[in-house]
């Protein structure tokens, strides 16, 4: 099997500098570099420098898939936004693994989830697959920076299904709206080939989205009346510098913080639904495959269904009205003796078997089919498409 990797980095909070594309050239010649970013193919060899590291110094988004069954996505999110109190419930001791990671890399988090599979038969790992991913993905960052803890949930919930914690680790606050995940959230779900029956078990416990959505414009009114006049000239100043990014990172952490302060203070934060162990989790995976087996069967019922009536109405309309002349055209295409016209010839039989049995005429069918090989019975290929379709 030929080799097949993909890399592709994203500068989303600000573009390379001149000297950070010079430097990143120096480790490849043919990759594309840009303002916004780094993306090569390797068909041999590898990236000359570690992906980590390269998160750290240059990028916001790192994508990497290899069509021997292994993929990553690789988010930066600064601290300023994302504290560690936020992430100690999806954090884990140790270096990265198979699922989900969190690094510490001084100034910032990065979020790396990845997925490995020995099974090259899956059609996900392509020889190009790779382009595409990371413009579906994205948006994750801007969901978590904006307080979605769906997709931390979700990288906690792939260490979990892949035995890589024990029975009785505890699961992080289950977020609402599991059970409708966001565009990029369920590409995600594509990506890493995530275990849907797991996803099924823990979205028991997440409340939908409406039913926890509040109305924010007071609350929004209350901030901005409580804010000093240094904190805005904090604000103002990183706007006139050109740090727009910074500044907008500063107001969403000071209003998240200051709504979680009254929350507490006042007694009106959401009531923490019981975390469950892994343990737990596991027990309920028999009934959710079950379910979702039954709901997979049901739409293949449904569109066995559906096919069957659109091929009845096509028999009705055009093959029905026309019987006579199709069993003439089937005596022409087997006059022309080729391949191709005995694989027309043979559709069209097919046709008229199942017109003329919709319509109560299987004994017609079979007499004007006695009398078709009477001139084409010789014809031993022509006899042998016939047995194997169950036409004789």
């Amino acid at each position: 099997m030929s080799e097949y990797q993909y890399y592709e980095f994203a500068a989303l909070d600000r573009p390379l500098t001149p000297q950070q594309q010079a430097e990143l050239r120096e480790r490849s010649s043919r990759a594309r570099i840009t303002p916004g970013g780094f993306v090569n193919e390797y068909h041999w060899g590898d990236l000359k420098g570690s992906a980590l590291d390269w998160m750290k110094r240059y990028f916001d988004a790192h994508l990497y898939s290899a069509n021997w069954g292994h993929c990553r996505l690789m988010l930066r999110v600064p601290k300023t936004v994302l504290d560690d109190a936020a992430l100690r419930p999806y954090r884990f001791d140790g270096d990265e693994t198979q699922g989900f990671s969190i690094f510490d890399v001084g100034h910032a988090w990065v979020l790396d989830w990845a997925f490995s599979t020995d099974d090259h038969s899956l059609d996900r790992f392509g020889m190009d697959d790779g382009p595409g991913w990371l413009s579906e993905l994205l948006a994750l960052r801007e969901e978590i920076l904006r307080g979605d803890r769906r997709a931390l949930y979700l990288g906690w919930l792939m260490r979990a299904y892949l035995d890589e914690l024990d029975d009785d680790a505890l699961e992080p606050p289950v977020p609402p709206g599991l059970r409708t995940l966001s565009p990029a959230q369920q590409a995600l779900l594509r990506f890493v080939e995530f275990d849907r029956d797991w996803l099924a078990v823990a979205a028991q416990a997440s409340a939908d989205l409406e039913a926890v959505a509040v109305d924010e414009t007071p609350l929004q009114a209350r901030w901005l009346d409580g804010l000093s006049t240094d904190e805005l000239r904090g604000v103002v100043r990183l706007l006139v510098q050109g740090h727009l990014l910074d500044a907008a990172q500063v107001v969403r952490q000071h209003y998240t913080e200051s709504v979680r302060a009254w929350s507490l203070a006042e007694g009106t934060a959401p009531a923490d639904t019981p975390r469950r162990t892994v343990a737990q989790l596991r027990t309920g995976l028999d009934e959710a495959r079950a379910a979702r087996l039954a709901r997979e069967q049901q739409a293949r019922d449904a569109q066995r269904l559906h096919e069957a009536q659109q091929r009845a109405e096509y028999l009705r309309r055009e093959i029905l009205p026309r019987v006579g002349a199709i069993w003439g055209d089937v005596e022409a295409q087997l006059s022309r003796g080729s391949a191709s016209a005995y694989d027309r010839a043979l559709q069209r039989v097919r046709d008229l078997s199942d017109a003329m049995r919709l319509a109560g005429q299987q004994d017609e069918f079979q007499q004007r089919l006695v009398i078709l090989m009477r001139g084409h019975g010789q014809r031993r290929v022509w006899v042998k498409r016939l047995q194997e379709a169950g036409l004789m």
